[in-house]
């Protein structure tokens, strides 16, 4: 009579209660699908709640809030703004829309009258620690669209950004810019694009890229650093320039042009620049030919003496540039 425990097999046949790989891999999959499944409709319940909470808040809160997280993105630079009038719109999604906006920016300079700012705050990056959006300025037949993204709660001392923006004729004297940027009264309309992202605190990280066309360029007669300067006028100028990781390349850097005998400055840079941890160490490698109009040299007279040295046999002025900005010499080219 056969004895049952030898009569069992040493190694059990792959039966129905031992999983094949397939069926394995297909029992995984099916999982991580659940699990994505899942979480998009978490995500998207925590969208819906936000949504219908902000529909359900009186629109004097949401502007509150919205106005508030606008001056508190603008606070590390100092810059506050107000609003005659402000709406809030909801569609697709939350619109704030200001008219009549006052931009303070830190004295002594002016604060800049704009006619309507549109920003869209992105639920997205609410949900990701930042503060996100977009913003859409018209001012006077002027237009700029924009795309930013901020920490809520930066380093001290750091001013991260990431921003691309649109320029459509947008008038940077009506916007304050020539005073703010460098310091005189001007005006200028810019057509292009750029992009910038990294410290702006620490300029030797930053990355991006411009591509901006300029025309209608006047500088006004005025008194800088106590010498009279005549109006200066310029039909038009370009800039094509990267930023990669600090290093700032000139790809097309040019105001007028030679063959305009209206233009009253014309200029071509070439060459790069090194971004440094703070912007006065910031080293040049830049090569500049420029020439000026004879109403300026009448305007000017000691001008030609104190450039003479890097004179050419046409009459205009060549330098090279070669050091940080803050201690800058410009050289002559023979």
């Amino acid at each position: 009579m056969p004895n049952s425990e030898f009569d069992s097999p040493l190694i059990a046949p792959v039966g129905a209660d031992t999983p094949s790989p397939a069926e394995t891999s297909s029992e995984e999959t099916g999982k991580i699908s659940k699990i994505i499944k899942n979480s998009a409709w978490v995500g998207f319940g925590i969208i819906c709640l936000i949504l219908f909470t902000l529909l359900k808040l009186p629109e004097d809160k949401i502007r509150g809030y919205i106005q508030g997280s606008i001056n508190q993105a603008l606070a590390n630079q100092g810059i506050s703004l107000s609003a005659a009038e402000s709406s809030v719109s909801i569609g697709l999604g939350i619109g704030y829309t200001m008219k009549q906006v006052v931009i303070n920016f830190p004295p002594p300079k002016d604060p800049v009258k704009v006619d309507q700012i549109t920003v869209s705050p992105s639920i997205l990056s609410l949900l990701t620690g930042k503060l996100g959006g977009s913003a859409h300025l018209l001012n006077k037949g002027s237009e700029l669209i924009a795309h930013f993204s901020f920490p809520i709660q930066p380093k001290p001392g750091s001013q991260p950004i990431n921003l691309t923006a649109d320029a459509h004729q947008l008038d940077l004297g009506a916007l304050g810019v020539f005073p703010m940027a460098a310091g005189v009264q001007g005006s200028a309309i810019v057509n292009g694009n750029l992009a910038l992202e990294g410290d702006l605190s620490n300029p030797s990280g930053l990355s991006g890229h411009s591509q901006l066309q300029l025309s209608k360029i006047v500088v006004d007669a005025q008194s800088v650093m106590g010498f009279s300067l005549p109006r200066l006028a310029v039909a038009d100028g370009k800039a094509d320039v990267t930023i990669d990781n600090g290093k700032l390349n000139i790809r097309t850097l040019q105001l007028g042009k030679a063959s305009n005998p209206n233009d009253d400055v014309h200029a071509d840079f070439t060459g790069s620049a090194t971004l440094g941890r703070l912007w006065p160490l910031t080293t040049l490698n830049m090569k500049v030919d420029f020439g000026l109009s004879q109403n300026v040299l009448k305007a000017l007279p000691l001008i030609d003496a104190l450039l003479g040295a890097g004179k050419k046999p046409d009459g205009s002025y060549s330098y090279s540039l070669n050091g940080p900005i803050g201690s800058l010499m410009p050289v002559p080219n023979k």
